[in-house]
């Protein structure tokens, strides 16, 4: 498990948008893995007795359904690589039914927001009627995975680094939902309209879905103006603009994004600096007299509200070195040069973040 760039978890797509800050190393995240999740039961029956494994074989983690900045959008109809074509016909079709489709982007629907905030906390990872709009069973699941939003990237539902861990890609999350929005607003305006905070959550407060209200006409028409009627031609456009963009314009975006930029590179920082000296924390590991510690780790799963167990074993010749009076670089070199075993910074990094390890205080 080699560290990797920030950018490396970030769609290739905004790669040219990102500042300097997102080519610092940090450690990755093993632990979250859409092609192998290791949340996923095996069965729906099994759910009720695996506290380590909450989600269901045929949901995974995919009952959410983004929202699609209207140049995603238009990056979607215009690529035509086979790998998106499913995506780019569900996109096509949630365009014609007119649900959820505004000046922002590709939403969900009124109907859908109302369901996930009514049963989210019991049925996320469960439940079929939260299911992903573009979710495609198989090994790979997302038909969109190439155009995919921030939550979708950057969401990892446990974290080598802890709390810090969660801490730091909260911080990226809210980098890229920045980004997505100032170019949003950047291609709407270019294209002569004015972003539309979905459900009168904005400035257009009598603004409805068109199924949800039968005198709103004259509202989508204002809203839309010239596009009206043309709706995939205009996230299409969007798509041009944002890919046309001088680096005057960009580099004013990372300009109003300083703060959350410093705030990504602060805890980077501090997520991958361990103590010089560390001990062995007995009360979160158990010897199973095979040689071996089991470690059992509790993550707190904030939408389910409710803590997820995970379990793995270590040989006893990686912690019992860890006495808090030798420093932490002469026991790695010691179990190297005993057992010939690379302890990898990352690894101490997941065991000190996880409370596995700690701080001695020498």
């Amino acid at each position: 498990m080699a560290f990797k760039k920030i950018i490396d978890s970030i769609p290739e797509f905004y790669h040219p948008f990102l500042p300097d800050v997102f080519q610092m190393t940090i450690p990755p995240e093993p632990f979250s893995s859409c092609p192998r999740c290791p949340m996923i039961a095996e069965s729906r029956d099994e759910i009720s007795f695996d506290n380590g494994k909450p989600f269901a074989p045929d949901t995974k983690c995919c009952t959410f359904t983004p929202r699609l900045p209207n140049y995603m959008a238009g990056a979607i109809l215009s690529d035509n690589d086979p790998a998106i074509r499913e995506g780019k016909k569900r996109i096509s079709d949630r365009i014609r039914t007119d649900k959820g489709i505004f000046p922002n982007g590709v939403y969900p629907t009124g109907e859908y927001n109302k369901l996930y905030q009514a049963i989210s906390s019991t049925g996320f990872g469960r439940s079929i009627e939260l299911l992903c709009p573009y979710f495609v069973h198989g090994r790979f699941n997302c038909s969109i995975w190439k155009f995919r939003e921030a939550t979708c990237a950057l969401w990892f539902c446990k974290h080598i680094g802890g709390k810090k861990g969660a801490e730091f890609w909260q911080s990226v999350m809210d980098y890229l939902k920045f980004l997505q929005e100032s170019l949003m607003n950047i291609a709407a305006f270019k294209c002569g309209l004015h972003p539309v905070d979905p459900y009168g959550e904005g400035s257009y407060p009598g603004f409805r879905e068109s199924s949800e209200r039968r005198d709103n006409g004259r509202n989508i028409a204002d809203i839309w103006k010239k596009w009206k009627g043309h709706k995939a031609d205009y996230y299409i456009r969007c798509y041009e603009i944002i890919c046309n963009l001088d680096a005057g314009e960009i580099q004013n975006i990372s300009n109003h994004g300083y703060e959350l930029a410093k705030r990504i590179e602060n805890l980077a920082s501090g997520m991958v600096t361990i103590p010089e000296f560390l001990s062995v924390n007995r009360d979160l590991i158990r010897d199973d007299q095979t040689g071996h510690y089991v470690v059992e780790i509790t993550s707190f799963f904030e939408i389910l509200q409710k803590s997820i167990v995970w379990s793995f074993r270590l040989p006893k010749f990686i912690l019992d070195p860890f006495n808090g009076i030798t420093k932490t670089s002469d026991i790695v070199k010691l179990i190297l040069e005993s057992h010939s075993v690379r302890i990898e910074p990352e690894i101490l990094i997941a065991l000190y973040r996880q409370g596995i390890l700690k701080d001695s205080g020498i």
